[in-house]
């Protein structure tokens, strides 16, 4: 995935900046999105909507399917920082790939 802008959360403290940028691995080259600071819990859904809207190569089923599953887990730990969408969206990507090799 790729955000197609640095974002800038705001709510209850801390908030959330989530961001990507290019760094090195180990020497291979890679580019990281991170999320560091807290989604704001009463604004939840408003604010998984526009993270979502800002990320590129998801291939969600659904506009909003990113922000829907976030909150069908929003009391789950790390629901409510990037530990928790990070292992969503790769849960998404993992179905991708699984799809793509067949696996309907």
């Amino acid at each position: 995935i790729t955000l197609k802008k640095d974002l800038t959360l705001k709510g209850s403290k801390p908030g959330a900046t989530l961001k990507m940028y290019d760094d090195d691995w180990f020497g291979n080259k890679v580019t990281v999105v991170e999320m560091d600071g807290e989604i704001d819990m009463d604004n939840m859904e408003a604010q998984l909507k526009e993270i979502e809207s800002n990320i590129e190569g998801l291939n969600a089923k659904s506009a909003t399917e990113l922000a829907d599953a976030m909150l069908k887990l929003k009391s789950s730990p790390g629901s409510q920082n990037g530990t928790g969408m990070l292992q969503t969206i790769i849960a998404m990507k993992v179905r991708e790939v699984y799809e793509k090799l067949g696996g309907r």
